[in-house]
Protein backbone atom coordinates (compact mmCIF):
# COMPACT_ATOMS: atom_id res chain seq x y z
CA UNK A 1 0.00 0.00 0.00
CA UNK A 2 3.15 2.75 0.65
CA UNK A 3 3.79 2.05 -2.83
CA UNK A 4 0.12 2.79 -4.43
CA UNK A 5 0.08 6.46 -1.92
CA UNK A 6 3.37 7.48 -2.86
CA UNK A 7 2.73 7.07 -6.01
CA UNK A 8 -0.63 8.56 -5.93
CA UNK A 9 0.55 11.40 -4.15
CA UNK A 10 3.03 12.02 -6.96
CA UNK A 11 0.97 12.00 -10.15
CA UNK A 12 -2.00 14.04 -7.70
CA UNK A 13 0.84 17.03 -7.04
CA UNK A 14 1.39 16.55 -10.67
CA UNK A 15 -1.85 17.65 -11.57
CA UNK A 16 -3.57 19.63 -8.65
CA UNK A 17 -1.18 22.58 -7.49
CA UNK A 18 -3.11 21.99 -3.74
CA UNK A 19 -3.65 18.65 -3.57
CA UNK A 20 -3.40 17.41 -0.12
CA UNK A 21 -0.76 14.43 0.35
CA UNK A 22 -2.88 11.13 0.57
CA UNK A 23 -1.74 9.63 3.92
CA UNK A 24 -1.84 6.17 5.24
CA UNK A 25 -4.80 6.18 7.08
CA UNK A 26 -6.76 8.47 4.79
CA UNK A 27 -6.42 5.85 2.48
CA UNK A 28 -7.35 2.96 5.26
CA UNK A 29 -10.41 5.18 5.40
CA UNK A 30 -11.16 4.76 1.50
CA UNK A 31 -10.50 1.16 1.44
CA UNK A 32 -13.11 1.13 4.46
CA UNK A 33 -15.82 3.41 1.83
CA UNK A 34 -15.46 0.82 -0.87
CA UNK A 35 -15.84 -2.15 1.18
CA UNK A 36 -19.06 -0.59 2.29
CA UNK A 37 -20.36 -0.27 -0.93
CA UNK A 38 -19.63 -4.14 -1.60
CA UNK A 39 -22.52 -4.78 0.82
CA UNK A 40 -24.95 -1.98 0.47
CA UNK A 41 -26.11 -1.05 -2.78
CA UNK A 42 -27.00 2.28 -3.91
CA UNK A 43 -28.28 3.04 -7.12
CA UNK A 44 -26.49 6.70 -7.25
CA UNK A 45 -22.96 6.75 -5.69
CA UNK A 46 -24.03 10.37 -4.05
CA UNK A 47 -26.39 9.00 -2.30
CA UNK A 48 -23.39 7.62 0.18
CA UNK A 49 -22.66 10.76 0.80
CA UNK A 50 -26.51 11.81 1.26
CA UNK A 51 -27.70 13.01 4.86
CA UNK A 52 -31.42 11.87 3.86
CA UNK A 53 -32.63 7.95 4.86
CA UNK A 54 -32.89 6.77 1.59
CA UNK A 55 -30.87 3.52 1.55
CA UNK A 56 -33.24 1.01 3.59
CA UNK A 57 -34.03 4.13 5.87
CA UNK A 58 -31.05 4.72 7.20
CA UNK A 59 -28.29 7.66 6.47
CA UNK A 60 -25.05 6.36 5.60
CA UNK A 61 -23.18 9.73 5.90
CA UNK A 62 -20.14 9.49 4.66
CA UNK A 63 -18.84 12.64 4.94
CA UNK A 64 -17.97 11.41 8.30
CA UNK A 65 -14.92 9.39 7.07
CA UNK A 66 -14.44 11.15 3.88
CA UNK A 67 -15.92 14.24 1.89
CA UNK A 68 -17.25 12.91 -1.78
CA UNK A 69 -15.04 15.52 -3.62
CA UNK A 70 -11.72 13.88 -1.54
CA UNK A 71 -12.97 10.38 -2.86
CA UNK A 72 -13.55 11.03 -5.85
CA UNK A 73 -9.74 12.79 -6.50
CA UNK A 74 -8.59 10.26 -5.04
CA UNK A 75 -10.02 7.59 -7.72
CA UNK A 76 -9.13 9.95 -10.31
CA UNK A 77 -5.25 10.21 -9.22
CA UNK A 78 -5.30 6.75 -7.99
CA UNK A 79 -1.68 4.58 -9.53
CA UNK A 80 -0.17 1.60 -8.87
CA UNK A 81 3.62 2.43 -9.20
CA UNK A 82 5.82 5.22 -10.09
CA UNK A 83 7.60 3.48 -12.93
CA UNK A 84 7.94 5.42 -15.90
CA UNK A 85 6.01 4.30 -19.12
CA UNK A 86 8.02 1.74 -21.27
CA UNK A 87 6.88 -0.25 -23.94
CA UNK A 88 8.71 -3.31 -23.56
CA UNK A 89 6.69 -4.27 -21.08
CA UNK A 90 2.67 -3.59 -21.36
CA UNK A 91 1.79 -4.09 -17.86
CA UNK A 92 4.30 -1.10 -16.44
CA UNK A 93 1.67 0.73 -14.57
CA UNK A 94 1.28 -2.41 -11.86
CA UNK A 95 4.33 -4.23 -12.47
CA UNK A 96 6.32 -2.93 -8.88
CA UNK A 97 2.51 -3.00 -7.26
CA UNK A 98 2.58 -6.88 -8.65
CA UNK A 99 5.83 -7.79 -7.52
CA UNK A 100 5.57 -6.69 -4.03
CA UNK A 101 1.83 -8.21 -3.68
CA UNK A 102 2.89 -11.71 -4.54
CA UNK A 103 5.54 -11.42 -1.97
CA UNK A 104 3.99 -10.49 0.70
CA UNK A 105 1.32 -13.50 -0.26
CA UNK A 106 3.92 -15.91 -0.32
CA UNK A 107 4.95 -14.90 3.31
CA UNK A 108 1.28 -14.86 4.34
CA UNK A 109 0.53 -17.95 2.82
CA UNK A 110 1.89 -21.37 2.65
CA UNK A 111 0.19 -23.72 0.71
CA UNK A 112 0.15 -27.68 1.47
CA UNK A 113 1.19 -30.39 -0.21
CA UNK A 114 -1.87 -30.21 -2.81
CA UNK A 115 -1.58 -27.59 -4.65
CA UNK A 116 -4.81 -26.21 -7.12
CA UNK A 117 -4.05 -23.71 -9.81
CA UNK A 118 -6.31 -22.49 -12.46
CA UNK A 119 -6.74 -19.07 -14.35
CA UNK A 120 -8.42 -16.47 -13.01
CA UNK A 121 -9.75 -12.79 -15.25
CA UNK A 122 -9.83 -9.60 -14.07
CA UNK A 123 -13.20 -8.22 -15.36
CA UNK A 124 -13.09 -4.85 -17.48
CA UNK A 125 -15.82 -2.85 -18.54
CA UNK A 126 -19.40 -4.97 -19.00
CA UNK A 127 -19.02 -7.82 -21.50
CA UNK A 128 -15.22 -7.52 -21.79
CA UNK A 129 -12.89 -9.94 -19.59
CA UNK A 130 -8.94 -9.60 -19.93
CA UNK A 131 -6.52 -12.23 -18.69
CA UNK A 132 -3.96 -10.84 -16.31
CA UNK A 133 -0.46 -12.74 -17.52
CA UNK A 134 1.67 -9.89 -17.30
CA UNK A 135 5.10 -10.07 -19.40
CA UNK A 136 8.63 -9.66 -18.06
CA UNK A 137 10.35 -6.62 -17.49
CA UNK A 138 12.97 -5.35 -20.09
CA UNK A 139 15.86 -6.88 -17.67
CA UNK A 140 14.92 -10.25 -19.01
CA UNK A 141 15.03 -9.76 -22.51
CA UNK A 142 11.98 -8.19 -22.98
CA UNK A 143 10.60 -11.88 -23.36
CA UNK A 144 7.88 -13.37 -20.54
CA UNK A 145 10.03 -16.28 -18.78
CA UNK A 146 9.84 -19.78 -19.88
CA UNK A 147 8.95 -18.94 -23.27
CA UNK A 148 11.04 -21.68 -24.50
CA UNK A 149 7.91 -23.50 -23.48
CA UNK A 150 4.23 -23.65 -24.95
CA UNK A 151 1.98 -20.95 -23.70
CA UNK A 152 0.24 -23.06 -21.42
CA UNK A 153 3.42 -24.83 -19.81
CA UNK A 154 4.97 -21.20 -19.87
CA UNK A 155 1.67 -20.31 -17.87
CA UNK A 156 1.90 -23.15 -15.00
CA UNK A 157 5.83 -22.84 -14.51
CA UNK A 158 5.19 -19.05 -13.77
CA UNK A 159 2.29 -20.13 -11.70
CA UNK A 160 4.53 -22.97 -9.48
CA UNK A 161 7.85 -20.75 -9.95
CA UNK A 162 8.29 -20.22 -5.90
CA UNK A 163 7.62 -23.88 -5.19
CA UNK A 164 10.17 -25.70 -7.54
CA UNK A 165 11.15 -28.95 -6.32
CA UNK A 166 9.58 -28.95 -3.65
CA UNK A 167 7.55 -32.13 -4.27
CA UNK A 168 4.02 -31.06 -4.07
CA UNK A 169 1.28 -32.36 -6.20
CA UNK A 170 -0.56 -29.84 -8.83
CA UNK A 171 -4.13 -30.44 -9.17
CA UNK A 172 -5.60 -28.81 -12.56
CA UNK A 173 -8.41 -28.44 -14.73
CA UNK A 174 -8.47 -29.47 -18.76
CA UNK A 175 -6.86 -25.95 -19.89
CA UNK A 176 -3.79 -27.24 -18.04
CA UNK A 177 -4.60 -31.03 -18.99
CA UNK A 178 -1.92 -33.10 -21.51
CA UNK A 179 1.05 -35.19 -21.36
CA UNK A 180 3.98 -32.29 -22.00
CA UNK A 181 2.52 -30.37 -19.01
CA UNK A 182 2.44 -33.30 -16.76
CA UNK A 183 6.17 -34.57 -17.45
CA UNK A 184 7.51 -31.13 -17.31
CA UNK A 185 5.98 -30.77 -13.88
CA UNK A 186 7.70 -33.41 -13.06
CA UNK A 187 11.38 -31.96 -14.13
CA UNK A 188 10.51 -29.18 -11.89
CA UNK A 189 9.86 -31.32 -8.86
CA UNK A 190 5.94 -31.21 -8.74
CA UNK A 191 3.86 -34.67 -9.08
CA UNK A 192 0.37 -33.76 -10.81
CA UNK A 193 -3.49 -34.68 -11.59
CA UNK A 194 -4.51 -33.13 -14.58
CA UNK A 195 -7.96 -33.30 -15.96
CA UNK A 196 -8.10 -33.68 -19.86
CA UNK A 197 -10.59 -32.70 -22.78
CA UNK A 198 -10.49 -36.20 -24.93
CA UNK A 199 -11.44 -36.25 -28.29
CA UNK A 200 -10.67 -38.61 -31.10
CA UNK A 201 -7.27 -37.41 -31.91
CA UNK A 202 -6.80 -34.74 -29.56
CA UNK A 203 -4.69 -34.19 -26.70
CA UNK A 204 -1.89 -35.85 -28.56
CA UNK A 205 -0.38 -39.09 -26.29
CA UNK A 206 -3.09 -40.63 -25.21
CA UNK A 207 -4.90 -43.42 -26.67
CA UNK A 208 -7.72 -42.29 -28.50
CA UNK A 209 -10.36 -45.68 -27.57
CA UNK A 210 -9.67 -44.12 -23.41
CA UNK A 211 -13.11 -42.91 -23.46
CA UNK A 212 -14.53 -45.82 -25.76
CA UNK A 213 -13.53 -49.12 -23.76
CA UNK A 214 -15.67 -47.49 -20.83
CA UNK A 215 -18.72 -50.21 -20.06
CA UNK A 216 -22.20 -49.08 -20.10
CA UNK A 217 -22.26 -49.70 -16.68
CA UNK A 218 -21.72 -46.10 -14.18
CA UNK A 219 -19.36 -46.59 -12.35
CA UNK A 220 -17.11 -48.33 -15.17
CA UNK A 221 -13.71 -47.86 -15.62
CA UNK A 222 -10.54 -48.00 -17.83
CA UNK A 223 -6.84 -47.33 -16.84
CA UNK A 224 -3.69 -47.25 -18.40
CA UNK A 225 -0.17 -46.90 -17.53
CA UNK A 226 2.81 -45.75 -19.20
CA UNK A 227 6.27 -43.66 -19.90
CA UNK A 228 6.63 -40.66 -21.22
CA UNK A 229 9.96 -38.89 -21.76
CA UNK A 230 10.65 -41.02 -19.10
CA UNK A 231 8.14 -40.32 -16.21
CA UNK A 232 5.91 -42.52 -15.22
CA UNK A 233 2.02 -42.07 -16.33
CA UNK A 234 -1.32 -43.29 -15.20
CA UNK A 235 -4.29 -42.65 -17.23
CA UNK A 236 -7.39 -43.32 -15.85
CA UNK A 237 -11.13 -42.48 -17.19
CA UNK A 238 -14.64 -43.08 -15.28
CA UNK A 239 -18.56 -43.49 -16.28
CA UNK A 240 -19.59 -41.05 -14.13
CA UNK A 241 -22.79 -38.71 -15.14
CA UNK A 242 -20.35 -37.80 -18.12
CA UNK A 243 -17.11 -39.48 -18.85
CA UNK A 244 -14.38 -38.50 -17.36
CA UNK A 245 -10.02 -38.99 -18.00
CA UNK A 246 -7.54 -37.91 -15.37
CA UNK A 247 -3.51 -38.05 -16.53
CA UNK A 248 -1.34 -38.34 -12.87
CA UNK A 249 2.24 -39.02 -12.32
CA UNK A 250 1.20 -39.99 -8.95
CA UNK A 251 -1.77 -41.63 -6.56
CA UNK A 252 -3.40 -44.79 -7.76
CA UNK A 253 -6.37 -46.38 -9.38
CA UNK A 254 -7.49 -48.83 -6.45
CA UNK A 255 -10.94 -48.29 -5.67
CA UNK A 256 -11.29 -46.41 -2.54
CA UNK A 257 -14.71 -44.59 -2.25
CA UNK A 258 -18.05 -45.49 -2.55
CA UNK A 259 -20.59 -42.63 -3.90
CA UNK A 260 -24.14 -42.19 -4.89
CA UNK A 261 -25.33 -40.80 -7.65
CA UNK A 262 -28.21 -39.73 -9.42
CA UNK A 263 -28.93 -40.39 -13.06
CA UNK A 264 -32.53 -39.95 -14.24
CA UNK A 265 -34.30 -42.70 -15.69
CA UNK A 266 -31.87 -44.84 -13.20
CA UNK A 267 -32.46 -43.28 -9.85
CA UNK A 268 -29.93 -43.64 -7.36
CA UNK A 269 -26.35 -45.38 -8.34
CA UNK A 270 -24.12 -46.41 -6.03
CA UNK A 271 -20.10 -47.42 -7.45
CA UNK A 272 -16.94 -47.18 -5.73
CA UNK A 273 -14.16 -45.09 -7.88
CA UNK A 274 -10.48 -45.08 -7.92
CA UNK A 275 -8.30 -43.49 -5.49
CA UNK A 276 -6.96 -40.56 -8.15
CA UNK A 277 -10.50 -39.36 -8.32
CA UNK A 278 -11.40 -38.95 -4.63
CA UNK A 279 -7.80 -36.75 -4.67
CA UNK A 280 -8.54 -34.83 -7.83
CA UNK A 281 -11.94 -33.75 -6.53
CA UNK A 282 -11.36 -33.07 -3.13
CA UNK A 283 -9.19 -30.40 -4.51
CA UNK A 284 -9.89 -29.09 -7.59
CA UNK A 285 -13.29 -26.44 -6.65
CA UNK A 286 -10.23 -24.43 -4.56
CA UNK A 287 -10.17 -21.81 -7.26
CA UNK A 288 -13.77 -21.39 -8.01
CA UNK A 289 -14.92 -21.15 -4.17
CA UNK A 290 -12.12 -18.26 -4.34
CA UNK A 291 -14.05 -16.75 -7.68
CA UNK A 292 -17.52 -17.45 -6.24
CA UNK A 293 -16.53 -15.61 -3.24
CA UNK A 294 -15.53 -12.29 -5.83
CA UNK A 295 -18.20 -13.18 -8.35
CA UNK A 296 -21.52 -14.02 -6.28
CA UNK A 297 -21.84 -10.54 -4.68
CA UNK A 298 -20.67 -7.43 -5.09
CA UNK A 299 -17.08 -6.95 -5.38
CA UNK A 300 -14.50 -4.80 -5.45
CA UNK A 301 -14.24 -4.60 -8.83
CA UNK A 302 -18.32 -3.87 -9.05
CA UNK A 303 -17.47 -0.41 -6.62
CA UNK A 304 -14.55 0.73 -9.26
CA UNK A 305 -16.55 0.85 -12.31
CA UNK A 306 -14.06 3.03 -14.20
CA UNK A 307 -12.73 2.87 -17.97
CA UNK A 308 -8.97 3.12 -15.93
CA UNK A 309 -7.26 -0.09 -15.84
CA UNK A 310 -5.21 0.41 -13.09
CA UNK A 311 -8.09 1.00 -11.06
CA UNK A 312 -9.78 -2.27 -12.41
CA UNK A 313 -6.85 -4.21 -11.52
CA UNK A 314 -6.58 -3.19 -7.79
CA UNK A 315 -10.06 -3.28 -7.32
CA UNK A 316 -9.26 -6.76 -8.30
CA UNK A 317 -6.52 -7.05 -5.97
CA UNK A 318 -8.39 -5.77 -3.27
CA UNK A 319 -11.16 -8.35 -3.93
CA UNK A 320 -8.46 -11.55 -3.84
CA UNK A 321 -6.69 -10.06 -0.34
CA UNK A 322 -10.88 -10.05 0.76
CA UNK A 323 -11.67 -13.50 0.06
CA UNK A 324 -8.60 -14.78 0.81
CA UNK A 325 -9.04 -13.27 4.44
CA UNK A 326 -12.65 -14.57 4.57
CA UNK A 327 -11.71 -17.67 3.87
CA UNK A 328 -8.38 -17.82 6.53
CA UNK A 329 -10.90 -16.34 9.20
CA UNK A 330 -13.28 -18.89 8.73
CA UNK A 331 -10.92 -21.80 8.76
CA UNK A 332 -8.52 -20.32 11.81
CA UNK A 333 -10.66 -18.67 14.07
CA UNK A 334 -12.80 -20.67 16.58
CA UNK A 335 -16.25 -20.47 16.20
CA UNK A 336 -16.35 -18.57 13.33
CA UNK A 337 -16.61 -21.65 10.70
CA UNK A 338 -19.90 -20.66 9.59
CA UNK A 339 -19.74 -17.06 9.35
CA UNK A 340 -21.41 -15.18 6.71
CA UNK A 341 -19.58 -13.25 4.00
CA UNK A 342 -21.30 -10.26 4.76
CA UNK A 343 -21.22 -10.42 8.27
CA UNK A 344 -17.57 -10.54 7.97
CA UNK A 345 -17.14 -7.40 5.18
CA UNK A 346 -19.33 -5.44 8.06
CA UNK A 347 -16.44 -7.09 10.94
CA UNK A 348 -13.65 -5.47 8.66
CA UNK A 349 -15.10 -2.48 7.94
CA UNK A 350 -15.91 -2.56 11.97
CA UNK A 351 -12.10 -3.11 12.46
CA UNK A 352 -10.35 -0.52 10.37
CA UNK A 353 -12.51 2.18 11.54
CA UNK A 354 -11.37 1.68 14.78
CA UNK A 355 -8.14 1.21 14.45
CA UNK A 356 -7.29 3.64 12.06
CA UNK A 357 -10.03 5.94 14.21
CA UNK A 358 -7.62 6.43 17.01
CA UNK A 359 -4.65 8.63 16.12
CA UNK A 360 -5.70 12.30 16.05
CA UNK A 361 -6.03 14.17 13.00
CA UNK A 362 -5.88 17.99 12.66
CA UNK A 363 -8.16 19.59 10.27
CA UNK A 364 -9.72 16.08 9.48
CA UNK A 365 -12.87 15.73 7.41
CA UNK A 366 -14.92 14.64 10.40
CA UNK A 367 -13.53 17.94 12.33
CA UNK A 368 -14.46 19.71 9.14
CA UNK A 369 -18.16 18.63 9.43
CA UNK A 370 -18.67 19.52 12.57
CA UNK A 371 -17.21 23.20 12.40
CA UNK A 372 -19.53 23.68 9.57
CA UNK A 373 -22.80 22.29 11.05
CA UNK A 374 -21.49 24.10 14.32
CA UNK A 375 -22.03 27.24 11.73
CA UNK A 376 -24.87 26.50 10.08
CA UNK A 377 -26.67 26.00 13.02
CA UNK A 378 -26.24 29.83 14.13
CA UNK A 379 -27.95 30.82 10.81
CA UNK A 380 -31.78 29.24 11.15
CA UNK A 381 -32.38 30.95 7.93
CA UNK A 382 -31.67 28.68 4.96
CA UNK A 383 -34.02 29.63 1.98
CA UNK A 384 -34.29 27.79 -1.81
CA UNK A 385 -33.65 30.45 -4.46
CA UNK A 386 -33.59 29.68 -8.05
CA UNK A 387 -30.26 29.99 -9.72
CA UNK A 388 -32.22 31.89 -12.64
CA UNK A 389 -32.81 34.80 -9.86
CA UNK A 390 -29.07 35.31 -9.76
CA UNK A 391 -27.80 38.68 -11.08
CA UNK A 392 -24.68 37.09 -11.74
CA UNK A 393 -25.63 34.28 -14.08
CA UNK A 394 -27.87 37.31 -16.53
CA UNK A 395 -25.48 36.57 -19.01
CA UNK A 396 -25.47 32.80 -19.14
CA UNK A 397 -28.02 32.05 -22.21
CA UNK A 398 -30.66 29.58 -21.55
CA UNK A 399 -34.31 29.03 -19.70
CA UNK A 400 -32.58 26.83 -17.37
CA UNK A 401 -29.34 26.87 -15.69
CA UNK A 402 -27.99 23.86 -13.50
CA UNK A 403 -25.06 23.08 -11.82
CA UNK A 404 -23.62 20.83 -9.25
CA UNK A 405 -24.90 20.47 -5.67
CA UNK A 406 -21.85 21.34 -3.32
CA UNK A 407 -22.57 18.68 -0.78
CA UNK A 408 -24.28 15.55 -3.38
CA UNK A 409 -22.62 16.90 -6.74
CA UNK A 410 -26.11 16.24 -7.92
CA UNK A 411 -27.27 18.59 -10.66
CA UNK A 412 -30.10 21.01 -9.44
CA UNK A 413 -31.13 24.90 -10.38
CA UNK A 414 -31.39 25.76 -6.78
CA UNK A 415 -28.80 27.70 -4.54
CA UNK A 416 -29.22 28.55 -0.58
CA UNK A 417 -29.27 32.26 0.00
CA UNK A 418 -26.13 31.82 2.01
CA UNK A 419 -24.16 30.31 -0.33
CA UNK A 420 -25.07 32.33 -3.40
CA UNK A 421 -23.27 31.95 -6.00
CA UNK A 422 -22.91 27.92 -5.21
CA UNK A 423 -25.71 25.56 -6.10
CA UNK A 424 -27.52 23.29 -3.35
CA UNK A 425 -30.39 21.11 -3.73
CA UNK A 426 -33.16 20.43 -1.78
CA UNK A 427 -32.30 17.59 -0.13
CA UNK A 428 -28.86 19.41 0.97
Amino acid sequence: MSTVISSTNEHARASERLWKDLTWMEFMRFIEILTIMTYVQCLNICDYWSTVPDTGGVALEFDQYMSHRRFRDIVKYLKLTNVPTDNDDPFHFARKFHNVFNENLAKAIIPCSFFCIDKSMCQWMVNLLVQLDPCEPPEHTNKKKFSEYSATIATILRLTEPWFNSGRTIIADSWFGSVNDCTILYKHGFYSILQLKKRRYWPKNIPYDITDALGSAYGSFVSRTGKFDNVDLTLCSIHDRKNIVLLASCSTTNLKTEITRYIKGHGNVKFRRPAIFDEYNEYRSAIDIFNNLRDNALSYHNVLTTKCSKNRILAFYFSAVEANSYSAYCQFVPGKKNMKHVDFCKQLVTSIFNYYSTEEMEGTIADRTKKRKNRDSNNLEHNLISINNNSTNSQIKGKYIQRHCISCYKRTSTSCSCSIPRAMCTNC
